[in-house]
């Protein structure tokens, strides 16, 4: 991970909006992150989808989110077969919840 980016995580700690886990990870997002939720991501216009499972960077919890229709851009960059094909990863801090309910 380079210094510039150890530098955000670490001014992010800071932020009111972040909570720990019960894992000990540290979300960013406004709500506590479960499978199969449905999502809308705001980062780079990507959309909505659900969550179809999880990781963790520099101790923040992320989650991965299978897109119900990935942009142009998007499956481009990701051809059919990526890994990343009508998929994102994303912190909390980039998505709002759809449905509380999900």
């Amino acid at each position: 991970m380079s210094d510039l980016t150890k530098k955000a995580f670490a001014n992010l700690r800071n932020e009111p909006h972040l909570s720990t886990l019960a894992d000990g990870t540290i979300w960013s997002g406004d709500f506590k992150p479960s499978m199969h939720q449905r999502v809308h991501i705001k980062m780079n216009n990507l959309g909505e989808g659900r969550i179809c499972d999880f990781f963790t960077e520099a101790g923040y919890k992320g989650v991965i989110v299978k897109l119900d229709n990935a942009p142009k851009w998007h499956r481009q960059q990701f051809p059919e077969g990526h890994e990343a094909h009508n998929k994102a990863w994303c912190f909390g801090i980039e998505l709002e919840l759809l449905d509380p309910r999900s």
